[in-house]
C-alpha cells in the first residue's frame, strides 16, 4: 500500500504543478509544452501502476502501442481545425 500512496502523492504534486503553471504568464508554446509533458507523465504513472501494466507481460504492453500511435495521429488530424478556430476568434 505504501507504493500506491507514493504514486498518489506524486500525481497530486504533478496536478498542483499544472494548476500553478496557469498563473504566471508564459509564452503559449512553453506553457503547452510543459503542460503536455506533465500530462504525459501523469498518464504514464496511472497506466503503469493503477492499471497494473507495469506488472503485465511485455506482449500486452507492446500491443497497446498501435492504439497510442492511432490516438496521436487522430489528435494531429484535429490540429488544422484548432488553428482555424483560433484565427476566427
Amino acid at each position: 500500500m505504501k507504493n500506491a500512496t507514493g504514486i498518489w502523492a506524486l500525481l497530486l504534486g504533478l496536478t498542483l504543478a499544472e494548476v500553478a503553471l496557469a498563473y504566471p504568464s508564459l509564452a503559449p508554446a512553453v506553457f503547452l509544452l510543459v503542460l503536455l509533458a506533465l500530462s504525459v507523465g501523469k498518464s504514464a504513472l496511472i497506466i503503469a501502476f493503477f492499471m497494473h501494466l507495469r506488472f503485465a507481460s511485455r506482449a500486452l504492453t507492446l500491443a497497446l502501442f498501435p492504439i497510442l500511435i492511432a490516438l496521436i495521429l487522430l489528435l494531429l488530424g484535429f490540429l488544422p481545425d484548432a488553428q482555424r478556430v483560433m484565427h476566427a476568434a
